[in-house]
């Protein structure tokens, strides 16, 4: 009994390692959790710096004239043409001059022109240029978005990602592509549908001018929109929005479009977002942040298209039970900058198609760099890379019409 007694407390004081091991745990969890706070501290305040510095140094490019809400509200038409000097850009008004106040019903100037929000800016209408004359029927195009679509950087609408786009349309239609570019720098999803939207619904219901009287047409049969540009998530992704809620807002954008009047039969084709983390203005760790909050948007885009391309049976083809063609939507994904200007430096491989514009000029396109693809500021699209995405999308939409493209 006695020898018991005496093993009781040496068998208590054998559990102290063991309080002692729990302890030194704790501790060293408690170091971790103070050098985890630390270093989030530290990174917070060195993307805060600069996120800063970046906004501070990036220039603030304007817009083309007579974009955004000032847009003209008959549209611009582009034809493609072999040689550049033949290429045709031109406003038209369908005979009927933007500021024409010669009506019996009492219509004011300015109800000719887009509703726009009040502004400082001088919301003045393009003069009148001659009409394109051809007997092919135009394709109807609309564009609508944010700073690209706007075309931030690009000194003309025939530069921008918008030109660009109708002047691909034109070249693998071999028709006249009639366009409408509705985009204001800094909107999200949300704020495209808000603002750019009812913008959309004026191209079809547009005030024409029949022998003095004035009336409102709306999209018939020969006049119908034939596809619609989306371009967003980029503000999504620099506002910090999660993939969830942003995924909300484009599949409610995209559902507005596609019930839009005189889209009832619209290619809806939405613009990929870009790899962030190869901007030439962002630099590293920011780059790597935005980079890695863009594939998260960018894979909830994916989901959202590819949710919207199944009908209501899951069936992805092209025609419902009933035989009636459902509305069709795209997702035009932009290719890895590697990609592009790997095709584009190896002569050993075939150049990547969408530099075809270069094929003639080896030379440019051997010294092709990533900032040949944006305007001065390094982020929004510009030079080759407004190029590249108007031959982008046109192949996305040849593919989803039908037409075979080289």
């Amino acid at each position: 009994m006695s020898n018991s007694r005496h093993y009781r407390p040496h068998a208590t004081s054998s559990y102290s390692p063991r309080r002692n091991n729990k302890s030194s745990t704790f501790t060293f969890l408690r170091s971790v959790s103070r050098v985890a706070s630390t270093t989030a501290t530290a990174s917070t305040v060195i993307l805060t710096a600069q996120a800063a510095h970046v906004a501070w140094n990036t220039p603030r490019l304007p817009p083309p004239p007579n974009s955004g809400y000032d847009f003209p509200i008959h549209g611009l038409v582009s034809m493609y043409r072999e040689e550049e000097e033949d290429e045709q850009e031109k406003y038209v008004e369908d005979g009927e001059m933007l500021n024409d106040s010669h009506n019996n019903d009492g219509d004011s100037d300015e109800e000719k022109k887009i509703d726009r929000p009040q502004s400082s800016t001088t919301n003045s209408s393009p003069p009148p240029s001659p009409i394109i004359h051809s007997n092919q029927e135009e394709v109807n195009l609309v564009i609508i978005g944010d700073s690209p679509v706007e075309g931030i950087g690009n000194a003309t609408h025939r530069q921008s990602l918008s030109g660009q786009t109708a002047r691909h349309f034109s070249k693998i239609t071999n028709r006249p592509v009639r366009y409408w570019s509705f985009g204001v720098c800094g909107l999200t999803a949300k704020g495209i549908k808000d603002c750019m939207l009812p913008l959309l619904h004026q191209v079809v219901d547009i005030p024409t001018g029949n022998k003095g009287r004035r009336h409102r047409r709306r999209c018939s049969n020969d006049r119908k929109i034939d596809a619609v540009v989306v371009s967003c998530g980029v503000n999504n992704v620099l506002w910090g929005q999660s993939a969830s809620a942003f995924g909300i807002e484009l599949k409610s954008l995209l559902i507005s479009i596609q019930s839009s009047p005189g889209c009832e039969h619209a290619v809806v084709l939405v613009m990929g977002l870009p790899d962030f983390s190869r901007m030439p203005f962002l630099p590293w760790p920011l780059s790597s942040v935005v980079g890695w909050r863009g594939r998260a948007l960018k894979e909830e885009m994916e989901r959202v298209v590819e949710e919207m391309q199944l009908d209501e049976d899951g069936d992805d083809s092209n025609e419902k039970t009933n035989g009636s063609k459902r509305r069709r939507i795209a997702l035009a994904t932009i290719p890895e900058v590697q990609d592009v200007l790997g095709d584009a430096q190896n002569i050993n491989t075939t150049n990547h198609p969408l530099l075809d514009h270069l094929r003639h000029d080896p030379a440019q396109l051997a010294s092709l760099q990533i900032q040949d693809f944006f305007a001065d500021d390094g982020f929004h699209p510009g030079k080759h890379g407004t190029i590249l995405l108007g031959n982008l999308l046109s192949r996305v939409y040849a593919e989803e019409i039908g037409i075979s493209v080289l």
